[in-house]
């Protein structure tokens, strides 16, 4: 009897030094994108959280990227950030989404990347916080409820150079 006393206090101290029994794990389990959207137009992504950790968490942070490949670099476009701290119990889900109006240029096609940081208590497990669509998402031509942008981003290089007199050039051929 007192062996596996010993053997259960053991393991016990174990599980708690590393912190598994303290351990947050949330799951990000969708992301579900508007199909296409035109350029100025509005653009959806819901999500589900999932908490399948041994404790509650806190505090967390969702962003929502674009991308012009399937993976989240430096280059990538932060399009929104929702910070929560009403927390998640252990075994429940939260679900949320972000809207809002795309300034993306007609004629490109973006992943949008979601991923989940800032977890409170920290998240050990964190390959599964990432979602990312299968296929990009077509910024379109601009429709009847798009608005007007204040700058589009990820268009083509621009073809005017200021250094030369103002004049307009080709860089792909020789001389002006």
């Amino acid at each position: 009897m007192n062996i596996i006393h010993r053997g259960f206090a053991a393991l016990l101290l174990f599980l708690l030094s590393t912190g598994a029994l303290l351990a947050s794990d949330l799951i990000l389990e969708a992301a579900n994108p508007t199909q296409e959207v035109p350029e100025g137009g509005w653009f959806s992504v819901d999500y589900v959280l999932a908490n399948e950790g041994a404790v509650r968490v806190s505090d967390y942070r969702v962003t929502l990227y674009a991308s012009l490949d399937d993976t989240l670099d430096d280059s990538d476009l932060v399009l929104d950030t929702f910070e929560s701290t009403a927390g998640i119990n252990p075994g429940l889900f939260q679900t949320g989404g972000f809207g809002l109006q795309l300034c993306l240029a007609r004629g490109t096609a973006w992943f949008m990347i979601v991923i989940v940081d800032e977890v409170v208590p920290p998240d050990p497990d964190l390959d599964d916080n990432i979602a990312i669509t299968n296929v990009p998402v077509p910024i379109v031509e601009p429709d009847e409820d798009s608005q007007p942008c204040d700058e589009i981003i990820g268009g083509a290089p621009s073809l005017f150079n200021p250094g030369i007199n103002d004049a307009w050039f080709n860089p792909e051929t020789a001389g002006q």
